[in-house]
């Protein structure tokens, strides 16, 4: 009968934390001039969810040797009641192929719309740069990662990271 109740408690209380408001975040709008280069759904194993995902950017021709952009990948998962949070990393990247060259600059990530009912720690904005197979294009991976915890204590962790090569080559 204990277990009966408890069981009854547990799983109100993660109804509640899912069906409870949402707070916004003033850097949630589109980017300016932004063309989406791609979009797509796909079940994240790790969520147990299925995950949205935009790649944004200001108007450029990424086939370009070499260039800059603005660039933003977004990811939203939604909670069981509805709510639809949103997470995103950015920054601002200049490549060249012929100079073997990639950089970022104005690096950042954020998430919002979160339910009032769960808190988020552990924010980490990871920058780091790499080559392929030791010898061919360099690229730069931006990584932004956070802990989402509800009332009860069960924690889930989330992340979005920009992979963008010498040659403009954006995932």
């Amino acid at each position: 009968m204990k277990k009966r109740i408890l069981l009854a408690f547990v799983l109100i209380m993660a109804f509640a934390i899912n069906s409870v408001g949402v707070s916004a975040d003033e850097n949630q709008g589109e980017l300016l001039n932004e063309v989406v280069y791609s979009e797509r759904t796909y079940y994240d194993e790790e969520l147990d969810a299925m995950v949205y995902e935009k790649i944004t950017g200001t108007p450029i021709d990424l086939r370009n040797i070499s260039g800059s952009a603005h660039l933003r990948k977004t990811d939203t998962y939604t909670w069981s009641a509805g709510t639809v949070m949103t997470y995103y990393v950015e920054g601002d990247f200049t490549w060249d192929d012929d100079a073997d060259y990639i950089s970022v600059s104005n690096a950042r990530g954020n998430v919002y719309n979160v339910p009032s009912t769960v808190s988020i720690s552990n924010r980490v904005l990871d920058i780091e740069y790499g080559q392929y197979f030791f010898i061919f294009n360099k690229y730069v991976d931006v990584e932004f990662s956070f802990t989402a915890t509800n009332m009860i204590g069960i924690s889930q962790d989330f992340s979005v990271s920009i992979r963008v090569s010498q040659e403009g080559s954006v995932s």
